[in-house]
């Protein structure tokens, strides 16, 4: 199975059907991470977090209790939403530090479906821009024509892999460009 260029219920029917565990979609996800990590699709990657959300999905599976369709699903979140006990940013070296006490709603009902928090993604700072340049973390970079190998699924066409010349780069596009990222690279699914 390709985790990484799987859809949602592609690999939601491979968790049910135990040919892939949570724990080792997960693991494809993080060492996705690695991979494009120049790119800067996260502020802040929760690895651990994720390996310990990863592990109790497992065991659902295997118990034959599963959560529901985002049960041991790798998702990424905007770090604009609050996490309890994660650092959330904005983007903003003002929030660098800012770990909040509680989490957003949304965030609250994908941990409560079992989702797999692998990372909070960048932003333009506090949301206001275009272009995902303006982060205090440093611009997120579109995967086209980085110089990573890629493929989009369902498609025969090819497409140019190799680097810009003169650090020349694409934006990923809106203040969510990290999140965009996260997903065109296969480092989180949602």
């Amino acid at each position: 199975m390709n985790l990484l260029g799987a859809g949602v219920g592609e690999v939601r029917a491979g968790l049910v059907q135990k040919v892939v565990s949570a724990v080792e979609v997960c693991e494809a996800a993080i060492k996705r991470q690695a991979v494009v990590s120049s790119l800067r699709p996260f502020i802040t990657p929760t690895q651990d977090t994720a390996r310990e959300a990863a592990q109790r999905a497992h065991r659902r599976y295997e118990e034959g209790k599963p959560m529901g369709p985002l049960d041991g699903i790798p998702v990424a979140i905007k770090d604009n939403f609050c996490t309890k006990g994660i650092t959330t940013t904005c983007g903003s070296n003002m929030l660098r530090h800012y770990i909040p006490p509680y989490s957003a709603t949304v965030v609250e009902r994908l941990l409560s479906a079992g989702a797999v928090l692998v990372g909070k993604t960048n932003l333009d700072e506090f949301g206001m821009g275009s272009g995902t340049i303006d982060s205090s973390f440093g611009g997120s970079r579109n995967v086209y024509r980085s110089g990573i190998q890629y493929e989009l699924t369902g498609t025969e066409e090819k497409y140019p892999t190799s680097g810009l010349e003169h650090d020349d780069w694409v934006v990923t596009g809106g203040s969510s460009g990290g999140s965009a990222l996260s997903v065109a690279t296969g480092t989180a699914f949602v």
